[in-house]
């Protein structure tokens, strides 16, 4: 949990590194995330709670993208060092 409050804490910041954890909790979080409102999406297909489902899954796409770019160029530098 610590590691995905990293991630979110350090929104925007793109300099620096990212732990190994840091970068493979917060996929994890965000893949199981996703995997539920994508589930839930097409569990209810079709209808008025699938459509609010979808896009509550797109908005939390939209909510971890710019997240998400920063801790992938944190760990990326981070991993061309040797780490």
């Amino acid at each position: 949990m610590e590691s995905i409050q990293t991630v979110f804490q350090k929104y925007a910041v793109f300099e620096g590194r990212a732990r190994r954890s840091e970068y493979w909790w917060f996929v994890l979080g965000y893949g199981i995330v996703n995997g539920v409102l994508s589930g839930f999406a097409n569990a209810f297909n079709g209808s008025a709670m699938g459509t609010i489902v979808a896009i509550l899954s797109a908005i939390v796409g939209l909510g971890v993208l710019v997240p998400s770019i920063a801790v992938t160029t944190r760990r990326d530098r981070d991993r061309k060092s040797g780490s």
